[in-house]
């Protein structure tokens, strides 16, 4: 059942959201002995509350599809068919929110990845086969709003 938008208080919402990498607001899930916070990264968290936007957590693909217990890959490592399906549903799942969003004029002001990160880096990524090294991401994409 839909509430007509006529009828439903605002409740002095934002209408603006930020999109987040899952660590960001839940370091447990990265691999072992990459996390550098016990929680959530603390100072992202606290500007995104004192801010007042709304939240959308993205799962962890890496997470999901390889489990808690799993070793750093680097970008290439992860870069198989499989995986590439099952990281396409995700951002299938993300992007219908957000577009359900913005259909009721609530802006989404920014996608918020993890540097270094194979799967969710969106300027600096791990590559390569042995040991994994940082590198700029050739593949990065950004909007202004």
């Amino acid at each position: 059942m839909r509430v007509d938008d006529n009828l439903a208080p605002q409740n002095g919402r934002s209408k603006k959201i930020v999109v987040v990498a899952h660590c960001i607001l839940n370091q447990n899930s990265r691999v072992q002995g990459l996390a550098k916070f016990k929680g959530t990264i603390t100072p992202v968290v606290e500007i995104l509350t004192k801010s007042g936007v709304g939240i959308i957590q993205m799962p962890c693909p890496e997470f999901l599809y390889m489990g808690y217990k799993r070793w750093a890959q680097t970008k290439e490592q992860y870069d198989i068919t499989p995986y590439r399906k099952f990281c396409r549903k995700i951002a299938k799942q993300i992007a219908e929110q957000i577009q359900e969003y913005a259909k009721n004029n609530v802006k989404t002001l920014i996608i918020l990845g993890i540097e270094g990160s194979p799967t969710c880096a969106v300027t600096e990524t791990t590559k390569g086969y042995k040991g994994g090294k940082h590198a700029k991401n050739k593949e990065q994409k950004t909007t202004k709003t």
